[in-house]
């Protein structure tokens, strides 16, 4: 180490694993500390505690179970060395014993307490596999991260405390076990994965007060290994002011260190001065000692520092620094005398040992840190001369050689070289001495000769930020920039730039420069940035820096940087305005942060170029810009004022009209239907005074884009008012004006939509046919057909619909998205006219034509259903069993009509007598729908089974009827309606004409709609009470059934029965 620049080891080290740290946890809850390695509490406590969890049941009258209790009890009162004994012996006797796994636990918890840790996490890790889950389990996994922790595992430790933490996170150790795992994240140096679990730590109010301070110590040095000095201070400020007596000078260490590092010496004194006076008997004291006298030492205060560095105690780790220290110190006071008493003192203390060079090479190493380095390289030269054979020699002539060459005395930098080459062969071949032969091929010229050692040299070395990987990068820079290699430099100087950013190289950051530089003769403008960057702050040569800064710029936008670009070409349009490559640059910047979505910066771009001369184009695309970018952040209010003036200024501008027209935009975008439409009406009549008809094309150039967009969007905007008698007007005067346009058929589908959407179906029609009479051929007529077909379907004229969805699927004209609606519409008209035939063909026309058509499914459907009405179960089955297979894997998408497949096959098993295979589907409906509309469809097809079934169970029929009529899916259907017919046909086919009787006038009276069926009811009503002789009642009923029903096909037959009985009709 570098003595006077540095602090003490045990100071300047981002992370220490003490003893102290090891053992936090066994502070008590008021920081003192017990014998116990479980937490804060004491050993009798922890017993009781766990009696409950780990105890033994009733004790056994043989061996095994008293070895155990005993060995329980020495537990229990913390006989630990004995219990570990008992156990083990236990476990070596008895290990298929039933107590044996517990055992076990007792064993390794027996191990921890002595701090036997190896042991002991083995013995954990065999408990838990033999009871991964049990009610130990969670003490067990986390006594086994403790484990590893101790044993400095990290790597193990952080495994098996995640695990614990996510397998048992209510467990009374989580606060210990996120410590524990904090500081492994720690002691791996993955300070990110540790700030994110101690920062809750200390945050959090439960958070067990005996760990907070140790926690907060923890996750100061995470902030110190993140660089967030400011952070890791207020940790360690906090924990000093708790004053914990073990905790707060360590903290105190930490804060001199990170003031040393800072060159705030006399802080950092103090700082450690306040160990020395408030802890005096802390442990820290001699390190505090060697602290405060290295500060004050750095301070120029060499006589505190004297007194600092005599305070550390002889007999003390920190001595030796200490004594070195003293005499340096001394002679720098100028008390040459006492130094070399100090100096004598040292070595004679070393005598023959290496310690001797070291002293002595420590200083040299300090004096060359500073401004001595001619007093360094004699030092090194006078350590290779005066002790030839020590392990130091060939360091000692490198380091002189070095700095011989650093001192441009290069002839003897060449002399020691090869007097280093000479005496120690084997060293010269290391990385360290190969550069340092590229930087002599450099010195004299020999750039292919020093570009091929620098470059083969650096090859081999791994760690980019490794110091002397990074001088060897810096003169294979310098070398390849003399050699015009800009390819490479830029490869290289990227190597560097992390490395570079620490002060420890910063004479080595000329290489930043030469990166930028080559960076811009290829035109990598990223890497001129990112050199520039760690450059600039540094550069003293003026013309060096302009050349930097003149393509940095731009650069900074493409990293979204865009403060400072803002700073630096605001600065460049003050002393640059007349260059027009100044507003190049501004504008090229202005519009990346537009791109990059950076409205803001983007604006403030804009203004700056709109600060260019009078009537100036960047003037001009500057006020452009500001509208724009406001209008992308969405301050459209003040866009739209903005493109007001760029419109204003530049009138004669081809992007005036644009500015009118996003003027309008701005209004739009504030939502204000009804300025809306005002401001495109207005912008649509700006553009378009002077035009009777505008020519086929021209709505694609300025200014008539604009107009017809305006025009659009005025009638688009009359539409969402629900003005449909101004948006109709506006868009027959769209289309009157701009007839030949390209696109004017959608415009036609959009106003035809506009009716329609509206209910306005003739005005709809209407449009459509316009559309179908001008644009035949356009890629809207089949839909505009297919729109008027519907509504013709819409309106019940189904043969006037049928042949408009038979002839579009005819015309070859038409998508195929038209053809595959208007055959499904085919499909469903036929089906509703209960013509079969038609319908199994258009629907094998359809599987065929449009197979992954997602109604390709409800035609199947329709399919099986046409077959099975015909009569053909057989070839119905296979078509819905098939289906059915498919939307049970879920290839079929699942949608209400999907439950009716299993209706339909019930009715095809109904046909088949396959009674067995309906009770089959039922339930399988019930499991996979429990809520299905067509349930109750399945529960008609049973009440039909059972009553066809020889001989019939009138019985279950009428309940299976009633269960549909009793349905509120089913209320008001025909399936409900006929339901109940055949409840009332079962009592007939039972002779019970009186409830038959009245089965039927259910069916008359309760189900308006279905008149057919009620006329049939009333007339077999009337005929059960002629059955009964009830014959003024029978007359009654079928005189009203022909009132009721004039057109029935029942009428005659129930004025036969009239005549029968002697009435006449009504």
């Amino acid at each position: 180490m570098e003595l006077g620049n540095s602090l003490p080891q045990n100071s300047l080290q981002p992370i220490v694993m003490s003893k102290q740290l090891l053992t936090k946890h066994l502070l008590s809850d008021h920081g003192q500390r017990t014998p116990l390695l479980t937490g804060r509490v004491s050993r009798a406590i922890m017993a009781f505690l766990l009696a409950g969890v780990l105890a033994p049941a009733s004790v056994c009258a043989d061996k095994a179970a008293d070895d155990f209790n005993l060995g329980v009890g020495l537990y229990r009162t913390q006989r630990y060395e004995l219990s570990v004994e008992t156990f083990n012996q236990f476990l070596t006797e008895f290990p298929a014993h039933p107590r044996a796994n517990l055992a076990r636990l007792y064993f390794a918890l027996s191990l921890n307490s002595q701090e036997q840790y190896a042991p002991a996490r083995e013995q954990f890790g065999l408990f838990l596999q033999a009871e991964p889950d049990g009610k130990n389990a969670a003490e067990a996994r986390y006594r086994l991260g403790e484990c590893s922790y101790y044993l400095r595992d990290y790597p193990t430790a952080i495994e098996q405390l995640t695990a614990y933490l996510e397998k048992h996170p209510s467990h009374t150790r989580g606060d210990w076990a996120n410590l524990f795992l904090g500081e492994s994240f720690v002691a791996s140096k993955q300070w990110t994965k540790a700030e994110a679990i101690l920062s809750p730590l200390v945050k959090t109010p439960t958070t067990n007060p005996g760990i907070l301070v140790d926690a907060r110590l923890s996750l100061g040095m995470v902030f110190e290994g993140l660089k967030q000095i400011p952070e890791a201070l207020q940790q360690y400020n906090a924990i000093v002011a708790a004053k914990n007596p073990e905790v707060a000078p360590r903290a105190l260490i930490r804060i001199g260190a990170i003031q040393f590092a800072e060159v705030q010496y006399s802080a950092a004194a103090a700082t450690y001065d306040e160990i020395l006076t408030t802890y005096p008997t802390s442990v820290q004291v001699a390190s505090a000692n060697l602290g405060a006298g290295m500060a004050w030492y750095r301070a120029g205060q060499f006589e505190t520092a004297l007194q600092r560095f005599r305070g550390v105690p002889k007999d003390s780790a920190s001595a030796a620094q200490a004594i070195l220290m003293t005499a340096m110190s001394l002679r720098d006071l100028g008390r040459v005398d006492e130094s070399r008493l100090e100096f004598a003192a040292a070595l004679k203390a070393a005598g023959d040992s290496p310690l001797a060079t070291d002293i002595l090479f420590q200083q040299a190493q300090m004096e060359r840190t500073g401004t001595g380095l001619e007093l360094a390289a004699h030092m090194f030269e006078d350590i290779a001369d005066r002790w030839p054979l020590s392990g130091r020699t060939a360091e000692c002539l490198f380091n002189a050689a070095e700095l011989r060459l650093e001192l441009k005395d290069v002839e003897r930098a060449e002399r020691l070289f090869e007097r280093l080459n000479k005496e120690f062969p084997e060293a010269i071949k290391q990385p360290r001495e190969q550069i340092l032969l590229g930087r002599l091929f450099l010195t004299r010229g020999e750039l292919e000769k020093a570009i091929e050692t620098l470059l083969r040299t650096t090859e081999t070395m791994t760690d980019p930020t490794d110091r002397v990987a990074a001088v060897g990068r810096y003169y294979l820079v310098r070398a390849l920039f003399d050699g015009d290699k800009h390819e490479q430099v830029v490869l290289q100087a990227t190597l560097m730039t992390e490395v570079l950013k620490s002060d420890d190289l910063a004479e080595m950051r000329g290489a930043l420069a030469l990166g930028a530089i080559s960076s811009l003769e290829l035109k990598q403008y990223e890497n001129v940035l990112k050199f520039a960057d760690q450059f600039l702050p540094l550069a003293t040569d003026a013309q060096q820096k302009a050349d930097i800064i003149g393509t940095r710029a731009v650069a900074l936008s493409h990293l979204n940087r865009f403060a400072e670009a803002i700073e630096i070409l605001t600065s460049l349009a003050a002393t640059n305005a007349d260059q027009t490559q100044t507003w190049t640059a501004v504008l090229q910047a202005a519009e990346t942060a537009l791109a990059l979505n950076s409205a803001e910066n983007a604006e403030a771009l804009f203004r700056l170029a709109a600060s260019a001369p009078e009537n100036s184009k960047p003037r001009e695309a500057g006020l452009s810009g500001i509208a724009w970018s406001q209008f992308k952040s969405q301050k459209y209010a003040e866009a739209e004022k903005s493109f007001a003036a760029m419109a204003a200024q530049f009138p004669s501008s081809k992007e005036a009209a644009q500015a009118i027209f996003m003027q309008a935009r701005c209004v739009e975008e504030q939502g204000d239907q009804e300025k809306i439409a005002v401001a495109f009406g207005t912008v649509f009549d700006q553009l378009t005074k002077d035009v009777t008809v505008v020519p086929a094309g021209a709505e694609t150039m300025p200014p008539l884009v604009y107009a017809f967009d305006a025009g659009k969007q005025t009638a688009r905007a009359l539409v969402k008012l629900k003005r449909f008698a101004d948006a109709d007007a506006a868009w027959k005067k769209l289309t009157t004006l701009f007839p030949d346009t390209k696109g004017i058929d959608s415009l036609l589908d959009e106003w035809a939509w506009m009716h329609f959407s509206t209910g306005n179906f003739a005005g709809a029609d209407a449009i459509h046919r316009q559309l179908l009479e001008k644009f035949p051929d356009s890629p809207f007529a089949g839909q505009a057909r297919l729109s008027v077909a519907e509504s013709l379907l819409e309106a019940g004229q189904l043969e006037p619909a049928l042949q408009e969805m038979e002839a579009i699927v005819a015309d070859g004209r038409y998508g195929e998205i038209e053809k595959e609606r208007a055959l499904f519409h085919v499909i469903e008209i036929r089906a509703t006219a209960r013509e079969w035939q038609p319908t199994v063909v258009a629907a094998k026309t359809f599987l065929a034509d449009f197979a992954p058509s997602p109604l390709a499914p409800q035609v199947r459907q329709f399919a099986g259903d046409a077959l099975l009405q015909q009569g053909k179960p057989d070839e119905a089955i296979p078509i819905l069993n098939s289906l059915r297979e498919d939307i049970i894997s879920e290839k079929v998408k699942k949608e209400d009509w999907v439950d009716r497949v299993w209706v339909v096959l019930a009715e095809a098993a109904l046909a088949k007598q396959d009674y067995d295979r309906i009770d089959a589907l039922q339930t399988e409906l019930k499991q996979r729908s429990p809520e299905s509309l067509f349930a109750f469809q399945l529960n008609d097809v049973q009440g039909r089974r059972w009553k066809q079934l020889a001989p019939p169970d009138f019985v279950k029929a009428r309940d299976y009827f009633q269960r549909v009529t009793g349905d509120p899916q089913a209320e008001g259907t025909e399936t409900s309606a006929r339901c109940q017919f055949l409840v009332a046909e079962t009592y007939v086919m039972e002779a019970n004409h009186e409830t038959a009787a009245k089965e039927y006038f259910k069916v008359y009276l309760n189900y308006a709609g279905h008149d057919e069926l009620r006329a049939q009811a009333l007339f077999q009503g009337a005929s059960c009470q002629v059955a009964m002789k009830k014959n003024e009642l029978a007359i009654r009923d079928f005189q009203e059934l022909i009132k009721e029903f004039p057109t029935s096909n029942l009428v005659d037959k129930a004025r036969e029965e009239l005549k029968k009985l002697g009435a006449a009709g009504p």
